[in-house]
């Protein structure tokens, strides 16, 4: 395969699961526009161009007079190689190892084959000198191909050399029954009957892994489908040569030859294609190739069960021999099909594991979690044991891949699966539950399970030195327990869940039980859910308002919106139930309301007599985190004849750090339409002053915790200076939350605020309120 792709995963009988990179080149097309220049040439034209040169020679070397056909077999052979070693250095390919081999193997073949033809002017003790020669051809022949199939998409091929030496040692068999056994009682030259009936099976065993590897090319390779031709009538003409000096007959050299020189024009052909340069690149264990593999046993095994019935033996040591044949091959035969169910089986195993282990960390991923809870109930209980499940989960992850990048986030989920698994024992379970979450399942009595929460936060405790940065990223840890039927694991897993949720609202690194005060809050959640469902629809929502003054003229200058849900009779409240349209995705739907509704008073008001009025409204971090935000308020603005710079909208540190990089386009977007950016709750957060300065906010809102204790904490007087310093020196406003006393109100002029918020102005109260 030759696209830049990566090649396909398959399954073979004797493989495991493999899927092979293949690096980026170009196609053949190409190469043959850039090393030819000339046209491109299908793979069928040139095939047939080739086999149409060869053809030529063929003919030409048949008719020209025997006493110069010598000749013109060693000028074609010559000429041949001289070809291939242009093909190599036009192609260039990258692995030229298997190319001079099969160059060094020609060379060997010619001057043995000529060898041949003078075989009796040599001295008797060098007259195997054409077959030693023919010999040391084919042992650069095998280098060759087994090089090919090592680079073919074949890393192992070693299934591959056994079929080929199974297929050599049948068709070995065969040639010592029809050719050699019936010499051995005569007095002919019986090692050059040996060594040339040696020769076909030999080709057999070529051509099969030759065969094998043009098979398992996921793409035509002309060059291979070449080199396999040339194989084909090697074997030919070695038969030809085997059973003529087997019957000591004259070979009919001239056809005989006709084979080798053909051979040798095939060769020169399969060098000069720019196929040659990938023979030995990547392709695969295909389909096809199991079956051919499957169908050349099976046929082997019959031929070897039917050749001991082809004539009788001729002395004892034909019986030792073809006895011997026969047991090696059916060795042969029982360790390659115990070969390939092992490797069958050890592909199923991994297939197994792949599927239920995640690749990442290798833990089990969420579908081994059902049975290994399972196998965890099963286990004898004492009084204080149970099957105990802690639930991890990382804490601002996201933070890690938003700002370095989802490798650094990899390797930290790699860091933190490892260090959980050194700190559970080997007969507690580690599984990877989904992102930065992970599960471990134990049988512990409580003192355990604590145990075991405060060596993951210490191990947590440590930074994580990774490629990027060195980073201290904490865990927050959920606990439950169950001695109940292995059934109730979903039911574990979510109260774990549940725990450590409680758990981060405590902070980071911090571990929770699930107790059955997270039961009742998680059950109301639940019903909170589904009652929000279609409360706007209902009217049970209602918007009232706050007023915000001016400390100068204590005239009100904003009103801010907040929501307000009356549920069978009684008034839910935000900090109940905002966190559960949050999760439940309902929050958009709302807060859309109620900007809606907010703008709607708004124009009320200013038509009551409040002409410069303005109006605050809150947005929830996943509203901040919808880029369609600035459209929607766009829209509605227009729809009630309003102008941006008339409201505000508040925006808490949480929500700024949830997705920064969306929350800065967001703002900057509702910026430009002279929207108020107001920074709630400010001091309770993470907020710095660079980020503050980055960001287009006007209007900080100074958390009540201060604001409360400033009549009586000096701390709190010192803070609230600060922050209204900051905000001077940015040319921001500041709003005094929870002012409810004179006192309070004298301070925080004193100490500078611009605007003041609190029960002392005004509770939040329906629009009529402040419309009369």
């Amino acid at each position: 395969m030759v696209r830049g792709t990566r090649s396909r995963a398959v399954v073979e009988e004797d493989e495991s699961m493999v899927s092979t990179p293949v690096p980026p080149r170009v196609t053949a097309a190409a190469l043959d526009r850039s090393r030819l220049g000339g046209p491109v040439r299908s793979p069928g034209r040139y095939l047939a161009a080739s086999f149409t040169v060869a053809a030529v020679v063929l003919a030409v070397y048949l008719i020209v007079p025997a006493s110069i056909r010598t000749g013109v077999f060693a000028v074609g052979a010559i000429g041949c190689m001289v070809v291939v070693l242009v093909g190599l250095r036009r192609n260039s390919p990258t692995d030229t190892y298997a190319w001079r081999c099969m160059l060094g193997a020609a060379t060997s073949f010619l001057v043995g084959l000529s060898a041949r033809s003078v075989r009796a002017d040599l001295p008797s003790a060098i007259r195997l000198l054409p077959e030693v020669l023919v010999l040391l051809g084919y042992l650069l022949l095998v280098l060759g191909i087994v090089g090919w199939s090592r680079r073919g998409g074949n890393s192992r091929p070693t299934p591959t050399i056994i079929d080929a030496v199974l297929v050599t040692l049948g068709m070995t068999f065969v040639s010592w029954v029809l050719l050699v056994a019936p010499v051995l009682s005569t007095t002919r030259d019986v090692p050059s009957v040996v060594l040339n009936g040696l020769f076909p099976a030999i080709d057999a065993g070529l051509f099969t892994m030759a065969f094998f590897l043009l098979l398992s090319k996921s793409r035509f390779n002309v060059s291979l489908v070449l080199l396999v031709a040339a194989l084909l009538v090697t074997i030919v003409g070695d038969l030809g040569y085997a059973i003529a000096t087997a019957r000591s007959v004259a070979p009919p050299a001239v056809v005989l030859d006709a084979m080798y020189l053909l051979a040798f024009v095939l060769l020169a052909a399969a060098s000069l294609h720019p196929s040659m340069a990938w023979v030995g690149r990547a392709g695969g264990v295909t389909a096809a190739l199991t079956r051919q593999r499957m169908t050349v046993s099976v046929a082997l095994v019959a031929t070897c069960a039917a050749l001991p019935l082809v004539g009788d033996a001729v002395g004892t040591a034909d019986v030792v021999v073809r006895s011997t044949f026969l047991a090696v091959i059916l060795v042969g035969m029982f360790v390659r099909g115990e070969r390939a169910l092992s490797r069958v089986q050890r592909s199923e195993d991994k297939a197994r594991h792949d599927a239920t282990h995640d690749s990442l960390t290798g833990l089990p991923d969420r579908s081994m979690l059902e049975s290994i809870l399972e196998r965890a109930a099963r286990r004898p209980s004492s009084s204080a044991s149970a099957t105990t499940v802690l639930f991890a989960d990382l804490d601002n992850f996201k933070v890690v891949n938003d700002s370095y990048g989802h490798r650094a986030g990899d390797e930290l989920i790699q860091a933190a699966a490892q260090r959980i698994r050194r700190v559970v024992s080997a007969d507690e379970d580690v599984v990877r539950y989904a992102g930065d979450e992970f599960v471990v399942v134990a049988h512990c009595d409580r003192a355990r399970a604590e145990e075991l929460a405060e060596l993951l936060l210490a191990a947590f405790a440590e930074p994580f030195e990774l490629s990027v940065a060195s980073l201290y990223v904490s865990v927050s840890i959920g606990i439950a327990t169950s001695c109940g039927p292995a059934g109730l694991a979903d039911d574990l897993v979510r109260e774990a869940d549940t725990a450590m949720y409680d758990a981060k609202f405590r902070g980071p690194a911090a571990y929770a039980f699930f107790d059955e005060s997270l039961r009742t809050a998680a059950t109301r959640s639940v019903e909170l859910g589904s009652a929000l469902r279609g409360a706007v629809a209902r009217g049970e929502m209602a918007v009232h308002y706050q007023p915000i003054v001016s400390l100068r003229t204590h005239d009100v200058l904003v009103y801010e919106a907040l929501v307000r849900w009356k549920h069978r009779g009684r008034w839910v409240g935000p900090d109940e139930f905002i966190p559960v349209a949050e999760a439940t995705n309902m929050i958009s739907e709302i807060g859309t309301w109620v900007l809606d509704t907010a703008l709607g008073d708004l124009v009320r008001l200013r038509a009551a007599g409040a002409p410069r009025m303005s109006m605050s409204v809150n947005l929830s971090v996943l509203q901040l985190r919808d880029e369609r935000l600035p459209d929607v308020v766009a829209d509605l603005l227009a729809s009630h004849g309003l102008d941006g710079s008339v409201l505000g909208l508040e925006v808490t540190e949480s929500a700024l750090i949830a997705d920064p990089v969306v929350a800065n386009r967001v703002l900057a977007r509702l910026a430009e339409q002279d929207i108020v950016l107001v920074l709630d709750d400010f001091g309770m957060g993470y907020s710095s002053l660079g980020r503050l300065r980055d960001l287009p906010i006007t209007v900080i809102k100074i958390d009540k915790s201060f604001i409360d204790r400033v009549p009586v904490d000096d701390a709190s007087v010192s803070i609230v200076t600060a922050i209204e310093a900051m905000a001077t020196a940015l040319t921001m406003r500041t709003v005094a939350e929870g002012v409810e006393t004179t006192e309070q109100e004298r301070i925080v002029t004193e100490l500078g605020c611009t605007y003041a918020q609190g029960y002392l102005y005004g509770r939040p109260a329906p629009v009529e309120t402040f419309l009369s």
